[in-house]
């Protein structure tokens, strides 16, 4: 229901675009996986991830390291460019006539857009067209990218501190999706000694959501993890009806899809 209102093309919207036809989708036991090479996560983190790459390994066809460099600078592009003045767009009248209104911490993210000139967001556009040519090579080897959803859990005061640095952190493996167009779903994986969680996300190009519900449903099958502090758990075999009846991979953009407890970016 949540894709079926969100998805398909608006004439009205000039950003819209119509779903293209996509070719058949891939199994798990399928999928060439690649996950980040030289990962800066906390020990606890770096424990809970390597445990569960191990058990996906043993389901997919392929799994192996990848650079990540290009899609760091991508990301860092997010935080620390000139997009951020898109931001400002969205919230203008206030800001430009009552900037006291706004949280000092969303004031401090917005004021980095007064850093960049017309000059340095088309510099910043060339650059991110050539770092998109650069990181597409990865769908030529793999199927999905698998990548920890956050690299640590960062304490309150540290984000009041420093939201930008902090916030950028946070994201250091998944801010590059949006600005490259592709999709990815953010999945439980664990529950650590201390009682957080841990999640991972999977990273697919542009308009694979149906693949990677599929493939998040299987995963949260195996987890087994409840939902938060609800306890409840997700009715998979329900929704794996619902998709096998109403979500097939579409060639037209009139789709529907009921979702578990994964979470789409």
């Amino acid at each position: 229901l949540v894709m079926a209102i969100m998805e398909g093309f608006d004439a009205a919207d000039c950003y819209s675009r119509p779903r293209p036809v996509m070719t058949a989708p891939k199994p798990l036991a399928q999928l060439r996986v690649a996950v980040p090479a030289g990962r800066k996560l906390s020990s606890s983190y770096e424990q809970a991830f390597t445990k569960f790459s191990g058990q996906l390994q043993a389901q997919v066809a392929q799994l192996g390291e990848v650079s990540f460099d290009s899609l760091f600078e991508v990301a860092s592009l997010l935080y620390y460019g000139p997009w951020v003045a898109e931001r400002v767009v969205g919230a203008r009248s206030i800001y430009d006539t009552q900037p006291q209104s706004l949280l000092p911490v969303i004031r401090q993210v917005l004021d980095v857009a007064q850093q960049f000139s017309a000059a340095d967001t088309f510099a910043a556009q060339y650059r991110l067209e050539a770092l998109k040519r650069e990181v597409e090579k990865i769908w030529q080897q793999w199927d999905v990218l698998c990548v920890p959803t956050a690299p640590r859990h960062p304490r309150i005061d540290e984000v009041i501190q420093e939201p930008i640095a902090v916030n950028s952190e946070m994201g250091i493996y998944t801010n590059f999706v949006n600005l490259l167009g592709w999709s990815a779903i953010a999945v439980p994986a664990a529950k650590l000694p201390d009682g957080l969680p841990f999640g991972i996300t999977l990273i697919a190009p542009g308009w694979r959501e149906p693949e990677l519900v599929r493939w998040a449903l299987h995963i949260e099958q195996q987890v087994g993890l409840s939902a938060g502090v609800t306890q409840l758990r997700a009715k998979h075999a329900k929704v794996q009806t619902a998709l096998t009846q109403s979500w097939a991979v579409p060639a037209q953009a009139q789709d529907r899809v009921t979702l578990g407890f994964a979470r789409l970016f």
